[in-house]
């Protein structure tokens, strides 16, 4: 490949690659024997939608951060996260993983909250972009009633919502590419694990979003009914909603990392091993 780079940015390719918090793709195919549960959990939540979004975000990451690169490094760069972030192959990965720690009892308990319509249609106003304010015409609810239902609502967003997703998502993606990155790194500028967390204490605080507001809010979930949040919030808070959440998310995690791993034996099989090394450590892990 000496005519897009050459052996000697092999260093420099994967500095970029781990210098980009969205900058993770497979390039490998999975399979395996899905638990059917596994597979209605993972539809229901629209998991391949959201590693969607994540590909989306990568490509724009490697168009925006990669123009330090030559002109040819750049493009099989881009190349290689466009190409080999495939959504359906990422998902089928986590799904494997997730499945294979599948908890029977839990799972039909999330199965029968996800499989209702009314969960559907909530969930797909929470992580949709909401629709611009407009004045509702309709009788206002009483004071307190709608003191309580924003207060539910600002609960139900902040913690399902398309920004928190978002929020949770790059935190997942920054823990891949770190865990990918650190032993490529020269031994004396290795993170540990305590500046690995401090690492990705500070991204979730550098990514929350504020609140949209009451008003945004009630917009958002306009006509669905107060007792379909507190039924939620319910199942969420309950021991099966946190298995859903850690399971599903040490699953995407998972399949980052290993799809992390992938595209960097991907790119230093395309740029070569060779060169001199440059610095890969480029982010700070100081205690506040």
């Amino acid at each position: 490949m000496s005519g897009i780079g050459g052996r000697t940015c092999a260093p420099r390719a994967i500095a970029w690659l781990c210098a980009l918090t969205a900058s993770i793709a497979p390039h490998a195919s999975w399979g395996g024997g899905d638990d059917a549960r596994a597979a209605r959990i993972f539809d229901a939540l629209q998991v391949e939608a959201q590693l969607a979004e994540i590909s989306r975000a990568a490509t724009a990451s490697i168009d925006a951060s990669a123009r330090g690169l030559p002109p040819g490094d750049r493009l099989l760069l881009r190349a290689a996260v466009s190409a080999g972030f495939d959504p359906h192959s990422v998902r089928q990965f986590a799904l494997d993983r997730f499945s294979a720690r599948l908890d029977r009892a839990h799972a039909e308990a999330a199965l029968a909250w996800l499989s209702r319509a009314e969960t559907q249609a909530l969930l797909g106003r929470a992580t949709s972009t909401p629709p611009p304010a407009r004045r509702d015409p309709g009788a206002e609810p009483a004071a307190e009633e709608r003191l309580r239902r924003d207060a539910l609502l600002e609960h139900f967003d902040r913690h399902s919502g398309r920004a928190a997703r978002a929020e949770k998502d790059a935190v997942l993606v920054l823990a891949a590419m770190l865990r990918v990155a650190n032993p490529l790194l020269p031994l004396p500028q290795r993170y540990t694990p305590d500046e690995i967390e401090r690492l990705l204490a500070a991204q979730r605080a550098r990514v929350a979003s504020p609140s949209p507001g009451a008003a945004a809010l009630r917009e958002r979930y306009r006509g669905i009914a107060t007792a379909e949040i507190e039924a939620a919030l319910t199942f969420l808070e309950s021991p099966a909603g946190a298995w859903l959440e850690r399971e599903v998310d040490r699953a995407l995690e998972r399949a980052l990392v290993t799809a992390a791993e992938a595209t960097v034996a991907h790119l230093v099989d395309s740029f070569g091993a060779g060169g001199a090394p440059i610095p890969l450590r480029m982010a700070s892990a100081r205690r506040p």
